[in-house]
């Protein structure tokens, strides 16, 4: 739990980055990338199943951000390639998922889909 900047970890308090815990406030909904009516659902749901809301969180592959862009045979993930202060820049990580989103699957309604059937996207 994040509460003003603190974690609340057993009976310590921790500072944390606020904006890896509150996106929706410190990047204004999706707001400054056009996600903000059409597509938070979606975005949101992928978020929340990859990384929980953690904007620098890195899983046992390697893999990184609020939706998990992985390394692939050898090379670095494209988000680290695409946005050099990923783990800070939450703008830049919505502007690199959203053209992933819509590449590979056309819509975020879409990759949420496909992430819904096979639990990951």
């Amino acid at each position: 739990m994040a509460v003003a900047g603190l974690a609340v970890t057993g009976l310590a308090l921790l500072p944390v980055n606020a904006s890896a815990y509150d996106y929706y406030a410190a990047y204004g909904m999706y707001q400054n990338n056009g996600l903000y009516n059409s597509s938070n659902y979606y975005v949101n749901y992928i978020i929340q199943h990859e990384s929980s809301g953690r904007a620098g969180v890195t899983n046992y592959l390697g893999c990184i951000g609020l939706m998990q862009s992985c390394p692939y045979r050898g090379t670095p993930a494209g988000l680290a390639v695409a946005c050099p202060n990923w783990v800070t820049d939450i703008n830049c990580q919505l502007g690199f998922f959203t053209q992933y989103a819509n590449s590979r699957y056309g819509s975020w309604a879409a990759a949420a889909g496909h992430e819904y059937r096979t639990g990951w996207w």
